[in-house]
């Protein structure tokens, strides 16, 4: 308990450090004042490009496993981790969406488990991708060399886990527990049916398109909703940013995070911070409430 408790309160300094950074020196009156101004057309569009990565994302777990999972319970299932994610701490949403995905479609916990686990490591891969080509980019110093030496580590013990499929339910064992023994053999006997060419290949190419649509809504809204001067390469680098930070630790919902790394990225392009609060309250707004509500309303309706 006593660890939990200081986790959390580490967690929840740092949601406050960076909501003191964001909204130092800014007068509500004018910043409310500012997203008064945004153009409803605009802020339309962004919500269907919205509504898009979330489509997108239940066509990406769709054709993650033989035989096909159900497209709409696909979308719930991405909704309900969404809004979980928004709610309960340490990502509790993608073990809840595994167990979704589990009793809807009768398939183990642990097979379930293995397909979430490779939605995330491709988002991860992706946003780890996003993140050196802005370094790059900006000509920054990014500090990214200890994610990629974690992704290559991963990489080789996937190899290892399908070169040798023996090896890893070995080393566990040594664990005389029969339920968690079966649960790591069924859980690599998912992630190893994914190590195929055809299968990492839909993978990247639906994780792209995952992908291209968050960072559509990120600089359209840039663009045309705050309608802020700055090129398509820097919001693509702002989306990045703000992406990146929201890795920190902090509350569930990345409260305080995600507006202080916007805040900031903006900041190196000029923009002043009003404006740069402005449009990251309404992007994470746009990201939180829909994927909540949409999430609970998944979770009452099928009782997941």
């Amino acid at each position: 308990m006593k660890k939990i408790n200081k986790k959390f309160l580490i967690q929840l300094s740092i949601s406050l450090i960076c909501v003191y950074y964001a909204f130092s020196g800014i007068e509500l009156r004018s910043l409310w004042k500012t997203i008064q101004n945004y153009s409803p057309y605009s802020i339309l569009l962004i919500f269907f490009i919205s509504i898009l990565s979330y489509l997108a994302l239940g066509f990406r777990l769709r054709y993650m496993r033989v035989p096909r999972l159900p497209f709409r319970d696909c979308v719930k299932a991405e909704l309900l981790c969404l809004g979980a994610n928004n709610i309960f701490p340490a990502k509790a949403g993608e073990v809840i969406k595994a167990a979704y995905i589990s009793r809807k479609n009768t398939i183990p916990f642990a097979a379930a488990l293995g397909i979430v686990f490779w939605e995330r490591f491709f988002d991860v891969n992706m946003l780890l991708l996003i993140g050196v080509w802005t370094a790059w980019t900006l000509s920054i110093d990014s500090g990214l060399l200890t994610g990629i030496l974690v992704l290559a580590a991963i990489w080789i013990a996937l190899l290892i886990a399908k070169k040798y499929p023996a090896f890893f339910p070995a080393l566990f064992s040594k664990i005389k527990a029969k339920k968690l023994n079966d649960f790591i053999a069924t859980l690599q006997e998912e992630v190893n049916s994914n190590m195929t060419l055809k299968s990492l290949s839909w993978l990247a190419a639906s994780t792209a398109l995952v992908w291209t649509f968050y960072a559509a809504g990120g600089i359209f809204s840039y663009k045309y909703v705050a309608e802020l001067n700055v090129t398509i390469t820097q919001g693509l680098c702002i989306f990045a940013i703000s992406s990146l930070g929201m890795l920190l630790p902090s509350t569930p919902g990345a409260i305080g995070v995600y507006e202080a790394s916007t805040v900031l990225a903006l900041s190196w392009f000029g923009i002043e911070k009003e404006q740069a609060l402005g449009i990251a309250l309404f992007n994470h707004a746009l990201q939180f409430i829909p994927t909540t509500l949409l999430g609970g309303l998944v979770f009452i309706k099928d009782r997941a």
